[in-house]
């Protein structure tokens, strides 16, 4: 019903659709497991080009992963796949069919854990020397990495009971731990083994078809193969973290780091081929089109307010007091397949409304806010996941996003149409039955553009958002998070008279908990608007993979099952 799905019943209505959505979930996603499949036990993996540079030099791939693109345009992306490990215990190598190497990182799920504890200084010294040429206790050391953090030492190894010994990466993790053993600010470490069953690899696909596929192929990395020359020598030492990816926070703080050298970039940047991201000491972030030059400043910009309306309509208090977010701490992960950019910030909010509802109340708790910003190889979005802890009562909190230009209308994603709107509101009167409000719906994005730059923000589930004018002119994006009130419906709301439904308490309104969000900045130019549109739905339907063995099949390793023309 229209009233449910927008958030407008009793809490009892809702806890009860909480299920069916569970059901809803649950249900499509084995649909689409089996599906993507069998679509992918159907692709001719073995109509790779033998004749190409990178496959004749190579080593005949054992595996193959058919990454799927729901999108109608050909689309770049991160995505992640569960591979076999090569027997022969060499390292993977990620081809595409010209053999030409993807760049890719490895989640390591899929392996079961031999152990995992910390030990001082002489218990791992002691550990040490029962190994011998790079086997312990009837094992095989096939990767072994180190990294360290502050005073602790993490050391990550991959052990089999078949095959031989990796001596290349046992000589070489041998000699940093030698070294890591004469620090004396290393007072502690961590030692995590597993097996090597499988290993989860995140990449970021480059131009997988609309409403098709692309097939990557998996071997072993000669021996004699280096990592490429684009690595920092501590990424050619990474070793898997546990992960997972998709909608799970987990996924990008388990990523490992893998840090260039610190004098290339700034201390809170990342970038890739088109697009740089900054963390600013307010906790906003400032992104640079490499393309254009272009620079955007004040993005993700976390605003709270007080809210005394209901679920129908929001309602700004006489003497609203707004609430900012501070950063308190910043990290950077730079991997081969994305880097990321983690935020940890927090905002001192009201509590309530006043008694009279006409102001916010004195009294002010914590709100924390983790935004993790995910900027792909070769993609032309910078992803945002945002996380809230929500223990205040009566407010709205929305992030905004500033261009560096000022618009007279924008343009919304909207059923079979993107709408355009003017920026400024109607004149209006007493005739009005409501007043007209600055904020509009939209489905996937909401774009805005002066006729040369243009910027768009893709969303997850976000339908509320207003173009706003600042006082300098320029334009801003503020897409609506959370909306807490107590109301199914009140009656005295100066902005629409009387009630639009059941003057019924609605506590669970209030929101309470811990809030995920998915959203996505999109800059570009005038004349990529059509391109930005389908970047933007794109966000929406993210990449998915499946790993297959090497066969003969009746579907091309690459194409799309239909085509969308023309592409408005």
């Amino acid at each position: 019903p229209h009233d449910s799905i927008c958030g407008c019943s009793i809490d009892q209505v809702h806890e009860e659709m909480r299920p069916r959505f569970d059901q809803v979930e649950q249900i499509g996603e084995v649909i689409a497991g089996q599906s993507l499949s069998a679509l992918a036990e159907a692709v001719d993996s073995e109509a790779i080009d033998a004749t190409a540079p990178g496959v004749q030099a190579g080593l005949a791939p054992h595996a193959a992963v058919v990454v799927f693109n729901a999108a109608a345009g050909a689309h770049t992306g991160l995505v992640s796949a569960a591979v076999q490990a090569p027997e022969d215990g060499h390292a993977l190598e990620l081809i595409d069919e010209a053999g030409n190497l993807v760049p890719f990182q490895t989640l390591g799920l899929g392996a079961s854990e031999l152990f995992n504890m910390v030990m001082g200084r002489k218990e791992i010294r002691d550990s040490f020397n029962m190994i011998s040429g790079g086997e312990v206790m009837g094992l095989k050391i096939v990767d072994f990495q180190m990294r360290r953090e502050g005073s602790q030492a993490f050391i990550e190894m991959v052990m089999s009971e078949k095959g031989e010994p990796n001596p290349a990466a046992w000589e070489e993790g041998r000699r940093q731990m030698e070294a890591y053993l004469a620090d004396p600010e290393l007072t502690s470490y961590q030692i995590r083994a597993r097996s090597r069953a499988a290993a989860e690899v995140l990449f970021s696909a480059a131009d997988v078809p609309g409403c098709g596929c692309r097939t990557f192929w998996v071997r072993s990395r000669p021996a004699e193969a280096r990592p490429p020359a684009r690595l920092s020598p501590l990424a050619r030492l990474a070793l898997p973290l546990a992960g997972r990816l998709g909608s799970s926070p987990v996924f990008q703080r388990l990523i490992r780091r893998l840090a260039p050298d610190p004098a290339e970039k700034g201390p809170f940047q990342i970038e890739n081929e088109f697009l740089a991201v900054e963390a600013e000491a307010d906790g906003t972030l400032t992104l640079t089109d490499r393309r254009s030059g272009v620079v955007f400043a004040g993005l993700n910009r976390f605003v709270d307010g007080g809210d005394r309306g209901d679920e129908y309509n929001y309602s700004r208090p006489d003497a609203d007091r707004l609430a900012a977010a501070r950063r308190l701490r910043a990290r950077v992960e730079r991997g081969p397949a994305c880097q990321v950019l983690e935020l940890w910030l927090e905002m001192e909010v009201p509590l309530e409304l006043t008694p009279d509802r006409r102001g916010r109340a004195q009294k002010t708790v914590r709100m924390p806010v983790y935004t993790r910003v995910t900027l792909a190889r070769g993609a032309g979005a910078v992803e945002i996941h945002s996380e809230v802890e929500n223990a205040a009562r009566d407010h709205r909190l929305r992030v905004h996003f500033a261009a560096p230009f000022g618009v007279e209308e924008a343009e919304y994603d909207g059923h079979f149409e993107v709408v355009r709107r003017p920026a400024e509101l109607p004149a209006f009167d007493a005739e009005w039955v409501e007043q007209p409000r600055p904020e509009a719906p939209q489905r996937a994005f909401t774009y805005i553009c002066d006729g040369h730059t243009a910027l768009a923000l893709a969303n997850r589930g976000l339908p509320e958002v207003e173009v706003l004018r600042r006082a300098d002119g320029r334009a801003e994006i503020a897409l609506t998070l959370l909306r807490c009130v107590g109301w199914l419906s009140r009656g005295d709301l100066p902005e629409r008279p009387g009630n639009a439904g059941p003057s019924e308490p609605a506590p669970g309104a209030q929101m309470p908990g811990k809030w995920s969000f998915d959203y996505a900045v999109i800059p570009g130019r005038a004349e990529d608007r059509l391109e930005i549109f389908q970047q933007a739905r794109a966000f929406e339907t993210p990449l998915r993979a499946v790993s297959v063995a090497v066969k003969g099949g009746s579907l091309p390793p690459r194409g799309s099952f239909l085509k969308v023309s023309p592409k408005e």
